[in-house]
Parts: structure tokens; sequence; C-alpha cells
């Protein structure tokens, strides 16, 4: 299985944008969707997927991928 989780920003803040910011002591928090996908390597089709927005580290999501991959296969 291969899994992996990139991330999409939401937002575009110009790097003149940031330094202002940086200038009066405010930082921006950016804005991204996470999704996670695990692929099977040998039949290269998508297992399972999920889609989320915010800070979720991926160890967090991992387990729950797994799980649900587990009840796709036994199920399958």
């Amino acid at each position: 299985m291969i899994i992996d989780s990139p991330g999409y920003s939401v937002n575009y803040h110009s790097f003149y944008y940031d330094k202002r910011l940086n200038d009066f002591g405010r930082k921006v928090k950016k804005r991204y969707v996470k999704s996670t996908i695990c692929v099977d390597d040998k039949s290269q089709l998508i297992v399972s997927y999920s889609t989320r927005f915010g800070y979720v580290h991926d160890s967090r999501k991992f387990r729950k991928m797994l799980k649900s991959m587990n009840k796709a296969i036994s199920s399958g």
C-alpha cells in the first residue's frame, strides 16, 4: 500500500503582504485543504481516501485509513 497526504493552498498571499504583516508583528495562518489517498501498489487502484480542512497531522489520519482499508479488503 502507498499512502500520501498532499496539501492544497486555499488562499494566496503575496510575499510583500506577508512581509508587511510581519513588520507589524502579525502573522497570517495560511489555510489549506489536505487529502489522504491510499493506493494499492500492485493494482494501482485507490483503496481509501479522505479530504479534510485544517491543521491535522498525517499520523492522526493514518490509523483511520488503515481501518477503512481493511474493511474494504475484507468486504470485497
